[in-house]
C-alpha cells in the first residue's frame, strides 16, 4: 500500500483481531497510535490481558443496562404490548476508552 494511501484508523470487531493487527502493523514498521489507530469493540473483562492491549482504543457500552432493556422489550412482546416486528430504533450509548491511543485525523 502506498504511504499516502495508508488509513489512519481501523475498527476491528474484536480485541483478538485488534491485537493481531497491532502485531502485523509493528512488523511492517507502522507506529501504532502515532501513525495508525486501532479501535476495537470492548468485550468486557474477557480479554483485557493480551500483550497488545495497551495499543488499542476501545468502544464500550453499558452491557448490564442493555440487557435490562432487552428483557423489558421481550416482556412487552410477550404481554402483547409491542409487536414482534416493531421497527423502532433504540439507540444505545457508547463510550470510547483509552483515547490517548488515537492518532490525529489527516
Amino acid at each position: 500500500m502506498l504511504l499516502n494511501n495508508r488509513p489512519t484508523a481501523v475498527f476491528c470487531s474484536s480485541e483478538v483481531v485488534g491485537e493481531r493487527l497491532v502485531y502485523i502493523a509493528m512488523q511492517h514498521g507502522i507506529k501504532v497510535a502515532d501513525e495508525l489507530s486501532i479501535i476495537t469493540w470492548n468485550s468486557g473483562n474477557l480479554r483485557n490481558s493480551g500483550a497488545f492491549q495497551d495499543h488499542l482504543a476501545k468502544v464500550s457500552c453499558d452491557e448490564y443496562g442493555l440487557s435490562l432493556r432487552l428483557i423489558e422489550l421481550l416482556c412487552e412482546i410477550q404481554e402483547g404490548k409491542r409487536a414482534p416486528d416493531n421497527s423502532e430504533i433504540i439507540l444505545m450509548p457508547l463510550s470510547l476508552d483509552k483515547c490517548e491511543n488515537l492518532t490525529e485525523v489527516r
